[in-house]
């Protein structure tokens, strides 16, 4: 009986391990504004802090992506 809690709780990691990689994506801190329209058309523009970053953004919010504009943001 231990073996078999034993081999569901090996498991359970290494499916939760398998997830929690799913959006390692390794951004460099440079700042290098991009402008970013949602791909539905529904929501705020954005400023990403740099094209990776809206990369990892789309990443993590799958049904919420990020396009870059076609020009940048006015201040």
């Amino acid at each position: 009986m231990k073996l078999i809690g034993w081999c569901f709780f090996v498991i359970c990691m290494v499916c939760a391990d398998a997830q929690a990689k799913t959006c390692a994506i390794p951004c460099q801190r440079n700042y290098e504004p991009v402008c970013g329209r949602p791909v539905n058309g529904s929501g705020p523009i954005k400023e990403f802090g740099n094209e990776c970053m809206m990369r990892l953004w789309n990443c993590e919010n799958p049904a919420n992506e990020y396009v870059e504009c076609s020009s940048p943001l006015k201040y």
